[in-house]
């Protein structure tokens, strides 16, 4: 992705900070050091308990996919060449759920399928937690 890769959100540090780990093939997630509460996207407060007392934890990269749906209809210009695509909430092993991108994924998509980090996808316009239903197509750890 390099120098052109658009961040979430390029005002707060910690979104770039997200997005990069990504690139490299980790999903970060924030803790809470009040409720042990984690979740993504990252934001300032726990949102289970309000502290602002957390840290970064590097979530696994597995998980299940708890709900999907596929995207027919472009929300921008930017999106126009991605349709279809399939944004799902993943439930990550000991951890959060996540929402992202599910790629390489035939018409038997289900809730409850097994799901791996895998890269971001060079030509989606963001950089968003990407996952796919074969450990082999991950390439992860």
């Amino acid at each position: 992705m390099g120098s052109d890769a658009v961040y979430v959100d390029e005002s707060i540090a910690f979104d770039r900070f997200v997005s990069e780990r990504l690139l490299q093939g980790a999903l970060m997630v924030q803790e809470c050091r009040a409720c042990t509460g984690t979740w993504h996207p990252p934001s300032g407060r726990c949102p289970l308990c309000g502290s602002a007392n957390w840290e970064w934890r590097e979530a696994s990269v597995q998980g299940e996919l708890y709900s999907f749906t596929i995207v027919h209809h472009a929300p921008s210009a930017s999106f126009k060449e991605h349709v279809p695509y399939i944004i799902g909430w993943v439930e990550l092993e000991g951890s959060a759920r996540v929402l992202g991108c599910i790629v390489g994924v035939s018409d038997a998509i289900r809730v409850g399928q097994r799901v791996w980090l895998a890269t971001p996808d060079e030509t989606f316009p963001y950089v968003v937690p990407t996952f796919c239903l074969s450990r082999e197509e991950a390439g992860t750890k």
